[in-house]
């Protein structure tokens, strides 16, 4: 059935004020009654936000397009550690999920505090420096390198020595290698995770030249606060489709921003 003005069915506005199902067999006309509700939307000014993860949205007229990962990003500084091993689909031991969120917390230092983007190196770093620089980021210091992450995770195996020479004012004096290796599998899946293109420019941490890229949190903030004008916000999300856990669990976590908003 050919998307037209002609043959768009109506439905009644009780429909569409709820929780809807659009459910079928293949070629029964279910993009089309989306397609449908979507223009009927669009007549009524109502904001209309897609969250499509094949790209089958973005040629619909009146659409404003946002591709994650080319003119979009998510600020990985905006997700709880647990969130962002999720969205990169890595299931980690307790003990790298801790080094993972400590790193973070390192990453975030070196950025806001010190003004760098190069890893935080611990050995031989005196706790009460530490410390003191603890101290001083600030909730809204959420910008970090997210390509060094997997580098800073491992500079967080440091540890005072095991014997006598041990100094227990420094944060650590000597690599803990046996917990290193005990981690080094899941080490390699995130590796390859935020060193692989989809990653890294889905969190903004490689543009293309020439484009600009918008946190999706504004993006958001734009459309859910003004009137959409008979135009609709997708949000594509096809860069993913091979990663499928992760494509369905970002799409849950844009969906509660929605909600929150």
């Amino acid at each position: 059935m050919n998307f037209t003005k002609e043959n768009i069915a109506f439905l009644p506005r009780q429909f569409v004020d709820k929780h809807m199902l659009i459910t079928g067999q293949t070629g029964s006309g279910k993009t089309c009654t989306a397609r449908s509700l979507i223009y009927q939307l669009q007549k009524e000014n109502e904001t209309v936000i897609i969250l499509d993860p094949t790209g089958e949205y973005t040629k619909l007229p009146n659409m404003v397009v946002y591709t994650l990962g080319e003119n979009t990003f998510i600020d990985p500084g905006s997700l709880e550690v647990k969130q962002l091993l999720r969205v990169l689909d890595i299931e980690t031991s307790t003990l790298l999920t801790s080094k993972v969120e400590q790193a973070i917390e390192s990453l975030k230092i070196q950025e806001n505090i010190a003004g760098r983007k190069e890893v935080y190196l611990k050995l031989g770093l005196p706790i009460a420096d530490y410390q003191d620089k603890v101290e001083k980021l600030k909730p809204w210091m959420n910008r970090y390198p997210f390509a060094l992450l997997t580098k800073q995770s491992l500079e967080e195996f440091v540890v005072p020595k095991k014997d006598d020479t041990a100094d227990y004012t420094l944060v650590g004096q000597v690599y803990d290698r046996e917990k290193i290796n005990q981690c080094w599998d899941d080490f390699m899946v995130l590796d390859r995770r935020i060193r692989g293109q989809c990653f890294l420019e889905m969190f903004g941490a490689k543009n293309q030249t020439g484009r600009s890229k918008y946190d999706i949190d504004y993006i958001l903030s734009l459309f859910l606060e003004k009137r959409s004008m008979k135009r609709s916000l997708v949000l594509d999300l096809s860069r993913l489709k091979k990663y499928g856990n992760s494509q369905k669990y970002l799409m849950s976590l844009i969906l509660k921003k929605i909600l929150v908003k």
